[in-house]
């Protein structure tokens, strides 16, 4: 969305879900106040399905300047048909950041996927089909193919519901430790596109569920330092969701990286890490803010008895939060990562001696409070 009369352009991408070949209506509720100058004529909202502008003119929107301490409101309704597969619901504010679009690690020239139940393959050429058996897809000139069918340059697989899981079934992604596990699950809707040449994969899911796939600690450490990490990692993931982007311009919020995001392992995990899915229901909602405003969350694996501030190791002179504390009851004299935020030797020790996961947060992050995302 765009203010084009001749000021500094303000974007921000929303999302809501219709069903192939319905209506879609959504509202969007502007409150503008003193502050909102900038928002005095027209506002303009373009349309896109996935990353693909419709080839419709844009909706305007004519707001007059209210007096000052006083709200006005503009609503927008508009329809679009659209073969996307989704859920038809309606959107409300808080459901904007419901989703989160991570990209897995496997991009390959073939792809070969199975749903655990019936559901929808929903092509960018084409129409929205049922399927239940396992789907080969291949890239040719740039298109994605299944068999001699041209689906253009996305297809959608979606479950009928949260609990329809996928198989990438030409994905070895076992990890070191057990050749026997195969992590190559996951839940709800992945999409298929086409990135630098190869097929990638994006998993599409509720927040909740992604946190539960989430392996950056054990099973078995303490009850205080798994709910910890609930905490930091919904903290982390909500802030690439809403206040910043990781990966400018991509159809996608974070990748399953450790080494750039987060460790996502997806469905297989919820199975085996069942302390973890509780400790997620735990502390549901519960982020990390700063002076009312959520922020990122840096963790780390161990230290040498003192954290870095942000300053020291980026550069960083916006995040107060982020100082050098005293670590020695992590107990080491190596450090293992960057060393800012939070350490996950020092957590585990806190949370054996009987510290609840505020004191653990409150100690690492300085300054900073635990609130529910919903209140933000």
């Amino acid at each position: 969305m765009i203010n084009r009369e001749g000021l500094q352009p303000w974007k921000k991408r929303l999302f809501f879900d219709v069903k192939p070949g319905q209506e879609g209506i959504f509202y969007l509720k502007l409150h503008v106040g003193d502050e909102g100058r900038f928002f005095d004529k027209n506002m303009y909202f373009d349309l896109f399905v996935y990353d693909q502008k419709l080839n419709t003119d844009p909706i305007i929107v004519h707001v007059d300047r209210p007096n000052k301490e006083k709200e006005t409101t503009a609503n927008i309704t508009s329809t679009i048909d659209t073969s996307a597969p989704t859920n038809n619901r309606t959107l409300q504010p808080e459901a904007i950041t419901d989703r989160i679009r991570v990209k897995l690690g496997f991009e390959s020239d073939t792809i070969q996927i199975s749903p655990s139940k019936t559901a929808l393959l929903s092509p960018q050429k084409g129409r929205t089909e049922e399927i239940a058996k396992t789907h080969t897809f291949t890239i040719k000139n740039g298109h994605i193919f299944d068999g001699e069918n041209d689906l253009g340059t996305f297809v959608r697989l979606q479950g009928h519901d949260v609990d329809t899981i996928w198989s990438i079934e030409n994905w070895d992604h076992s990890p070191g430790w057990n050749p026997n596990l195969n992590d190559n699950m996951y839940r709800d809707t992945l999409e298929l596109k086409i990135e630098d040449g190869k097929i990638i994969i994006i998993n599409e899911l509720p927040l909740h569920h992604y946190l539960n796939g989430i392996a950056e600690v054990s099973n078995t450490d303490p009850t205080e330092k798994l709910r910890t990490m609930m905490i930091l990692s919904r903290s982390y993931a909500l802030f690439y969701m809403t206040q910043a982007e990781k990966f400018p311009g991509k159809p996608y919020h974070l990748d399953d990286s450790p080494e750039r995001c987060q460790n996502y392992k997806g469905y297989g995990l919820e199975l085996r890490a069942p302390n973890m899915v509780t400790s997620n229901a735990d502390t549901a909602g519960m982020v990390v803010t700063y002076d009312g405003d959520l922020i990122k969350t840096p963790y780390f694996n161990q230290s040498d008895g003192w954290t870095r501030s942000a300053e020291e190791v980026w550069g960083w002179t916006h995040t107060p939060y982020l100082q050098r504390v005293d670590d020695s009851i992590c107990g080491k004299t190596q450090r293992l990562g960057h060393g800012v935020g939070l350490s996950g030797c020092g957590a585990t020790n806190m949370a054996i001696q009987g510290d609840g996961f505020e004191k653990i947060i409150q100690y690492y992050y300085q300054g900073v409070e635990i609130d529910n995302a919903s209140d933000l």
